[in-house]
């Protein structure tokens, strides 16, 4: 396994495997919903979100100590959905804040679940 720090292939390989679920979560939920911005989803907040959130805890306890990265990689993944349907990009750097907003609490359920799982 080669090392650059603390970034190694085996943690950019997590990253991409959780971002390309993510990607095709979120575009599965913009497409089923019609819409360019999966939080408008009618059911963003009572199913899809917190099922994001499970999916980090889980896949927090699949790659262990790269929580961090797991969590803003299945979240972020929003972003490019809005970036690929949206007709005004104007509003993109507002989504993409957004979406780092939205990936803190998908780190803490991926450390969270981690953790509890080393114990």
């Amino acid at each position: 396994m080669q090392k650059s720090g603390y970034l190694t292939v085996e943690s950019l390989r997590h990253a991409v495997t959780v971002m390309a679920i993510g990607a095709v979560y979120w575009a599965l939920v913009a497409q089923a919903e019609g819409i360019s911005e999966p939080w408008d989803a009618a059911w963003y907040w009572t199913a899809y979100y917190p099922l994001s959130l499970l999916t980090s805890a889980m896949a927090g306890v699949v790659f262990g100590r790269r929580h961090g990265v797991t969590g803003f990689s299945l979240i972020i993944p929003q972003a490019y959905v809005m970036l690929f349907t949206m007709d005004d990009l104007a509003r993109w750097p507002i989504g993409l804040g957004f979406c780092v907003a939205l990936s803190i609490p998908a780190v803490l359920a991926a450390w969270l679940a981690a953790r509890l799982v080393r114990r």
